[in-house]
C-alpha cells in the first residue's frame, strides 16, 4: 500500500523572454496514490510546502512533453529539488510519472521558443 506523501509544489521559474515575468507555481496534495487537491500559488509563494520542485520553462515543457523523464530531471539538475529529500521521492517514481501522464492528457500549447536553447 502507497503511504501518505503529502504537498508538493511544481515551480516554472521566470524567464521574462518567454513572457514568464515571475515564477509560477501549484501545489497538489498527494495521498494514497490519488491527488486529493490542487491550487495555484499565488505569485509562485511556496511557503510551508514540504517539497519543491523547479526548473526552467524549457524542462518542464520537456517534462510534459513526454520527452523528459521527472526524475531523471531531478538527478540530472535540469529541475532543482528545492526543499524536501530525494530519498523520499524516490518510492514515489512511478506515482511521479503517472501524475506527469495524467498532465499529458491536458490540451496544452507551448508557445513558439520554449525549446531547450
Amino acid at each position: 500500500m502507497l503511504n501518505r506523501f503529502g504537498p508538493i509544489a511544481l515551480v516554472l521559474d521566470p524567464d521574462p523572454g518567454r513572457g514568464i515575468p515571475e515564477p509560477r507555481a501549484v501545489r497538489v496534495d498527494l495521498s494514497k496514490g490519488a491527488c486529493r487537491g490542487a491550487v495555484t500559488l499565488v505569485d509562485g509563494a511556496v511557503d510551508g510546502t514540504p517539497t519543491v520542485i523547479g526548473g526552467p520553462p524549457a524542462t518542464w515543457r520537456r517534462v510534459l512533453a513526454g520527452e523528459l523523464d521527472p526524475l531523471f530531471a531531478l538527478v540530472g539538475g535540469k529541475l532543482q529539488l528545492r526543499a524536501g529529500s530525494l530519498a523520499a521521492l524516490m518510492p514515489h517514481a512511478r506515482g511521479a510519472k503517472e501524475l506527469v501522464a495524467s498532465a499529458r492528457q491536458v490540451p496544452t500549447h507551448f508557445p513558439d521558443g520554449w525549446e531547450e536553447p
